[in-house]
């Protein structure tokens, strides 16, 4: 726009006029279900990342016991990610 200058009073002045000359679109809020998925992402991420490590410790232990009670949470967290994944796929499903 034929101002030369990199100070914040001269960008805050330029900032201005642009969002006067383009004003932005409206935009329609997010649905709940569509704000919901990116937490379940995350959360299927985290148990994901514990049934990753619960492994390699199954794989580490020499004591049965221990070995069993991992098992039995890698199956639980299997469980629980099966569990998040059918929520977030019905949440896709249903919306446009």
């Amino acid at each position: 726009m034929g101002v030369i200058g990199k100070i914040d009073r001269v960008d805050a002045r330029m900032m201005a006029e642009l969002g006067a000359r383009l004003p932005p679109a409206t935009t329609q809020p997010l649905a709940a279900a569509r704000r919901a998925l990116p937490a379940q992402a995350m959360r299927r991420r985290t148990l994901v990342e514990i049934r990753r490590e619960e492994a390699t410790r199954l794989h580490q232990t020499a004591d049965r016991q221990a070995g069993a009670d991992i098992f039995s949470l890698i199956a639980l967290l299997g469980r629980r990610i099966a569990k998040v994944e059918a929520v977030m796929t019905a949440s896709v499903k249903a919306s446009p």
